[in-house]
């Protein structure tokens, strides 16, 4: 299970929130909406709370367009809500929608990661060994890049599996999960540690049943003790619903 202490990104997120910097070539929106992502993801803009567009306008010294095209996105991944002639908030969260992405991900990455047992290589075998030794030592480092490993190593896995549609489908999963991890300030855990050195060993094997198992395992084990601190910390959040 991840941790949480300082704010830091997502999946392929950057990993810094500055003004202005890492636009390149890349059009205004395309750079500001893993910025506003990151701050919705690290409740910077909690749940339900009215986004400011202005104040985003201000901050990255851009117009409303690029917002506004941002927050479309952010819409379409589910974590913002646009209300007609009312503006925009963060999606509200609930122990409902935590159930049914943690439902949806054992239907989904066990099957996956059974078949990346079966077909990888021994680059794919490798890169898992890297990831996680990365992940180690990110969290004995309490560093805020560990989301973004946790991200890795998890995907390393189920990447041999994979296709460009499921990997769509699992980075949106992983991000709503990835956004109660964060709010609740989940601890890593022993049992979580030793659940991945048992999906790294299944797949250096090639043993599929196990793999799948053990990736079964390891998001019931994370869905029921994110949830247990979702609830203890639900009056924390603007706009909760249930």
């Amino acid at each position: 299970m991840a941790k949480s202490n300082s704010p830091t990104p997502g999946p392929a997120e950057s990993s810094s929130i500055e003004k202005g910097g890492g636009r390149g070539a890349t059009t205004s929106a395309e750079w500001i909406t893993p910025q506003i992502r990151t701050l919705i993801l690290n409740a910077a803009i909690r749940p339900g709370e009215r986004i400011n567009v202005k104040g985003l306008e201000k901050r990255f010294g851009v117009s409303h367009i690029p917002i506004r095209e941002a927050l479309r996105q952010l819409e379409a991944e589910g974590l913002v809500t646009l209300l007609p002639q009312r503006g925009a908030i963060a999606a509200r969260v609930s122990t409902e929608e935590l159930e049914d992405v943690y439902d949806l991900r054992r239907i989904i990455e066990p099957v996956v990661a059974g078949r990346a047992a079966e077909r990888a290589t021994q680059a794919d075998r490798d890169a898992v060994v890297a990831a996680m030794n990365r992940l180690d030592r990110l969290e004995l480092a309490d560093d805020p890049a560990f989301f973004e490993a946790h991200w890795d190593f998890h995907w390393s896995i189920l990447k041999p599996g994979s296709t460009p549609e499921v990997e769509r489908v699992v980075h949106q999963l992983w991000r709503t999960s990835e956004r109660y991890i964060r709010l609740t300030r989940g601890t890593a855990t022993d049992e979580a540690h030793h659940q991945h050195e048992l999906m790294t060993g299944s797949l250096a094997s090639g043993d599929s049943r196990a793999l799948s198992k053990y990736v079964s395992q390891h998001l019931t084990l994370t869905g029921e003790a994110i949830r247990a601190l979702f609830e203890q910390r639900r009056d924390e959040y603007v706009g909760i619903q249930d």
